[in-house]
């Protein structure tokens, strides 16, 4: 039997939970293609994605500007990365005191029909990862939400598009949390975000 640290949980659960960043290179602090300087405006959306009550930033914002390195070790999201056009993404992660790990995520796309694509193909995987319902996020019709289950976690994702550039934050939770609270609290937090033009 193989037994997970909480950074090994941490990066199975980016991994699985979004397929949106190379968790296992910010645990280890090992980051390569780091460009932040590059997209400020990525890194400030963000830490501002990352403002989930109960939740604080792990370490600071990190951008990658190559696919193969952003997907850490997965050629298949790297492939797929590559043929929607990624130019750079940014990652935050994020833990709570009740055990939750998530992550705050920004990609720059070539061209917006690049980053609705991402946008669309993670929502088709969600179904893959587990049960999957989409849940409304207020006022933001624009938003894409969504809670996958499987036998003992609940990951919450929320994300959207803005032109080139997509935007998500997801957290997974045990099955035994409040997962409308979760499900209601970063729908907030994101919602705010897709408000700012």
């Amino acid at each position: 039997m193989k037994t997970f640290t909480t950074k090994t949980k941490l990066a199975a659960m980016v991994a699985s939970a979004a397929a949106l960043t190379g968790a296992a290179t910010a645990l280890t602090g090992a980051a390569s293609a780091h460009g932040a300087a590059a997209a400020p405006n990525l890194d400030a959306r963000v830490v501002s994605l990352g403002h989930v009550r109960g939740f604080w930033a792990a370490d600071c914002p990190i951008a990658f500007d190559d696919a193969t390195a952003w997907a850490q070790g997965d050629g298949a999201e790297a492939s797929a990365l590559h043929g929607e056009g990624f130019a750079v993404g940014v990652r935050e992660m994020l833990r709570s005191t009740s055990g939750a790990g998530g992550v705050s995520v920004a990609l720059r796309f070539h061209s917006a029909s690049g980053a609705a694509a991402d946008l669309r193909r993670r929502e088709l995987q969600a179904g893959h990862e587990g049960y999957a319902t989409s849940f409304a996020v207020p006022d933001a019709p624009s938003v894409h939400a969504y809670t996958v289950r499987t036998n003992g976690t609940s990951t919450v994702h929320v994300a959207f598009t803005r032109g080139a550039d997509e935007y998500a934050v997801a957290v997974e939770t045990s099955n035994s949390a409040d997962v409308g609270a979760l499900e209601a609290a970063l729908g907030a937090v994101v919602r705010t975000e897709a408000r700012h033009g």
